[in-house]
């Protein structure tokens, strides 16, 4: 990411009352053709030996950096504090030649060197003009920054391989790759190509599925190619690699802006009981205009008192005051192969996220690998996948 911050019961007893009073004889009975339709089968990494004749085409990789601070997501402010101290972080290693650009948020390139189905480096990127959020507050995330593909140009393509090689260099970047057939390497370079001839890139948000080509953010972008792919489920790394969170009416605000925020299918909470509470698809997120001061005592928390009703029909329950919101995140997708590169470092190999890992280095930094070449590309549009962010994309 190069954005700079300035910086989610009546049912039962519906169901209970429906048996007590009795149905009519042809309700509750499933037909013969609801019987007959196959499950659905979740679509689960192949064993590498499960496909003898099938060859590896290529390799797929995830470049993850991390923020050169941690960012506590705890409360609005201590996100934006830190997020400054990883803007001044970031080009403190620029100056010092350790990276070549600062990522003060982190960053997700992806890479696939598979033949005439190669991707070079790239991922989406974005940010300029994040100053007009100084005053949003949680804004800050919301709004559709002017967005484009980091090998956009041969310059910009040339300064990410060089950041990349300072960060191998430097132990400031972890890989995760994939050995993939040639039916995954046809997909993903479909969808990169669909995705930059839509010219979806230039909507560059947290909230935007990039699958959907409403734009995206680098993390999203990033796992949205796996997803696509195949290669891991969106059920299983969802959890582990996003931040999610209910965000009140009260903590941001669109103070150069219009009225409102576009909004993004990523608008999505799972809540502890399970359940994902979705903002209604099409519904724009309504927002005041008057300034949100950092530091302030309303961005000391997600929510509060002060959070008035959205004011809108489609904005039920929970969502009446509050708005949900999923963020891929590279700190946390880093973290985590950096979990599974210790675990097979030490044991010669890692099972995580439903498939096996193999670790190795590049320089000072980490890689892990998994055999995913038995892997069958998934088939459903890039855009009719699952709204549920926490669901597998291609559950029904």
């Amino acid at each position: 990411m190069s954005l700079r911050f300035p910086t989610l019961l009546g049912c039962a007893g519906i169901a209970v009352l429906s048996v007590a009073c009795g149905m009519a004889p042809d309700e509750g009975t499933t037909s013969e053709s609801a019987l007959n339709e196959p499950a659905w089968t979740p679509h689960k990494p192949a064993d590498p030996a499960s496909c003898p004749g099938t060859a590896v085409a290529g390799k797929l990789s995830l470049y993850l950096i991390p923020p050169p601070v941690r960012l506590d997501w705890s409360t609005p402010n201590r996100l934006i504090g830190d997020a400054i101290r990883a803007e001044i972080q970031g080009g403190a290693l620029e100056r010092q030649g350790k990276v070549g650009l600062g990522h003060s948020i982190g960053h997700v390139h992806m890479q696939l060197d598979c033949g005439e189905h190669s991707v070079p480096l790239t991922g989406q990127t974005g940010g300029s003009g994040s100053w007009q959020s100084a005053l949003d507050g949680f804004g800050m995330l919301l709004r559709a920054f002017e967005g484009s593909m980091d090998a956009a140009t041969p310059a910009s393509s040339a300064k990410i391989k060089e950041d990349v090689r300072l960060r191998e260099q430097n132990g400031l970047i972890s890989k995760m790759s994939f050995l993939v057939n040639e039916g995954v390497c046809k997909r993903v370079k479909e969808f990169h190509d669909e995705y930059v001839a839509r010219r979806a890139y230039r909507k560059y948000g947290g909230h935007f599925r990039g699958r959907r080509f409403e734009g995206a953010g680098c993390a999203i972008w990033g796992a949205d190619v796996l997803d696509v792919a195949g290669l891991l489920r969106r059920s299983v790394y969802t959890p582990v690699w996003t931040q999610s969170m209910m965000v009140g009416e009260g903590r941001f605000s669109n103070l150069f802006g219009a009225d409102h925020y576009e909004a993004g299918s990523n608008l999505v909470w799972r809540g502890p009981d399970g359940e994902s509470v979705i903002w209604p698809a099409g519904v724009d997120i309504p927002t005041s205009g008057w300034p949100i001061w950092p530091a302030s005592r309303r961005l000391s928390s997600w929510t509060g008192p002060e959070d008035d009703a959205f004011g809108i029909t489609e904005a039920r329950g929970p969502l009446e005051r509050q708005l949900p919101f999923s963020i891929y995140d590279p700190m946390l997708m880093n973290d985590w192969a950096e979990r599974v590169w210790s675990d097979a470092n030490a044991h010669g190999a890692a099972t995580s996220m439903e498939t096996t890992w193999t670790a190795s280095t590049n320089g000072r930094s980490h890689e892990i690998t998994t055999d995913a070449h038995c892997t069958q590309a998934q088939t459903i549009p890039f855009d009719r996948d699952n709204d549920d962010l926490f669901k597998d994309s291609d559950e029904p």
